[in-house]
């Protein structure tokens, strides 16, 4: 991971979290305080980090408070001596520390990001507990569990890496289909419908192509009356092969051979109106989608904010009414 890569990271991370969406996965984690190394805890943790991430470089961000992103200031160890104390609880092969910087997140806000690389999986920890002297843990969300045998072949056969991505473009539109305006008209009530779009540039620097199965993609919007989750269908596929991109698109998903975009439709369908119908006065939508990497047990999300922009909404054709839209573009304004 290049310096800039990991500056870019750790500043998405901490934009999400501060507009109040998720900003730690399965690659970065938030702490406001500088972890003890001599902590069992804190150990166990980062190789359940290590262990999950297939591969891919762990991020550990100090400074910032993980529910609120807010900026805490910390008290720095000599890394030179901090580091070898959080080895010394591996067993044989210890994580090697890839990079160690400071990142500017905010006026006076300095953080601490540091790369670590999960090469060498499965990681081993020294538990100090008689009768069971070492695990290897593995992590789950929130939690920190001992590996299941499948989950430790896999970490052994990692032979995919995960590529980056960048939303270039997103966007939401509530619709409802038929002609009729009003969706409690009990004789033909249409249906009503959230269309998203993303356009994505996917980063890999694996020789091996990837691929992005539409089956598992999942995209997330979430109202202040709750959450909906939509799908890619398979007819929603162009079967369209954009090669100059290193992208070929079909009814399964995408095949990724080299860097380059793709653009993929999600749809929510049957919006249960009562609950729902609150979203058309909503002016700012957290959206959110996950690839399932075809290989390995691993997945990447994107997260954006959409700003209500009706001027966007396509006209009618008389088969659908659309009701209201939320958009986001990199870079727009500027």
């Amino acid at each position: 991971m290049l310096e800039s890569q990991l500056e870019a990271k750790v500043l998405r991370g901490v934009s999400a979290l501060r507009r109040g969406l998720e900003g730690e996965d399965d690659f970065i984690e938030f702490k406001s305080t500088w972890p003890d190394a001599d902590k069992n805890k804190f150990v166990r943790q980062l190789a359940g980090s290590l262990n999950r991430a297939g591969g891919e470089t762990v991020v550990l961000v100090i400074g910032i408070d993980d529910k609120l992103g807010s900026y805490t200031s910390y008290t720095s160890p000599d890394v030179a001596q901090w580091w070898p104390k959080v080895q010394s609880g591996f067993d044989q092969t210890p994580p090697e520390l890839a990079r160690d910087v400071n990142v500017v997140v905010g006026e006076g806000e300095i953080v601490r990001a540091l790369a670590i690389s999960s090469s060498r999986a499965p990681y081993v920890v020294k538990t100090g507990q008689d009768p069971i002297l070492r695990e290897i843990p593995i992590r789950e969300g929130a939690r920190t569990r001992s590996a299941h045998r499948d989950e430790i072949l896999r970490m052994l056969n990692t032979t995919v890496r995960i590529p980056d991505m960048e939303v270039l473009s997103a966007s939401l539109t509530m619709i409802e289909r038929f002609p009729y305006a009003d969706p409690s008209d009990q004789d033909d009530p249409g249906e009503i419908v959230l269309e998203g779009k993303l356009k994505i540039y996917v980063q890999t620097n694996d020789e091996r192509p990837i691929t992005l199965a539409r089956h598992l993609m999942r995209a997330y919007a979430d109202f202040a009356p709750g959450r909906l989750t939509l799908s890619s269908p398979n007819w929603a596929a162009g079967n369209k092969d954009n090669g100059a991109s290193g992208v070929t698109e079909t009814e399964d998903g995408f095949r990724v051979r080299f860097p380059g975009v793709v653009d993929v439709k999600f749809y929510a369908r049957n919006v249960e109106w009562p609950q729902f119908k609150q979203a058309l006065d909503q002016q700012i939508v957290a959206f959110s989608a996950s690839f399932p990497v075809s290989g390995v047990d691993r997945s990447v999300s994107v997260k954006v904010e959409l700003s209500r922009d009706d001027s966007l909404i396509p006209n009618p054709d008389g088969s659908y009414d659309p009701m209201a839209h939320w958009a986001f573009k990199l870079n727009a304004g500027k």
